[in-house]
């Protein structure tokens, strides 16, 4: 069963992490698995590679892993953009509308995934520390 978390602070995702596999297919041909996974990296894409924001990012194919954290930036791409904490937040938050509408998709999409296999997958939601 995959499991989703949405990491939320004031309402608004912040980060997410996806992990395991769905089982609803063999192991390489599972179309859940697939999809959850499309969704979840669309999102990763948009604020990686569409917004430019160096936020942390990792993935391990073989467990299902997932993870984007806009909280923490990427140490190793701040220092390659020689951006600072300071400047970072402060691109996150001119970005906040862009951000919510690509993490707010992906979180509708997911969530209708949820609903039409329930035994497949899971969605929770957190608060940010």
């Amino acid at each position: 069963m995959t499991e989703i978390t949405l990491i939320r602070q004031d309402k608004k995702i912040v980060g997410f992490r996806g992990w395991n596999h769905a089982e609803y297919g063999e192991h390489g041909s599972d179309i859940l698995c697939a999809a959850i996974s499309a969704i979840l990296q669309q999102g990763a894409a948009g604020i990686l590679e569409y917004l430019n924001i160096p936020a942390t990012y990792s993935t391990n194919n073989e467990t299902g892993f997932l993870r984007l954290d806009l909280k923490t930036p990427d140490e190793e791409k701040l220092k390659k953009l020689n951006m600072t904490i300071h400047s970072y937040n402060q691109i996150v938050y001119k970005k906040k509308r862009e951000i919510k509408a690509i993490l707010e998709s992906m979180a509708v999409m997911l969530d209708q995934l949820r609903k039409q296999y329930p035994k497949y997958m899971k969605i929770f939601e957190e608060e940010a520390n």
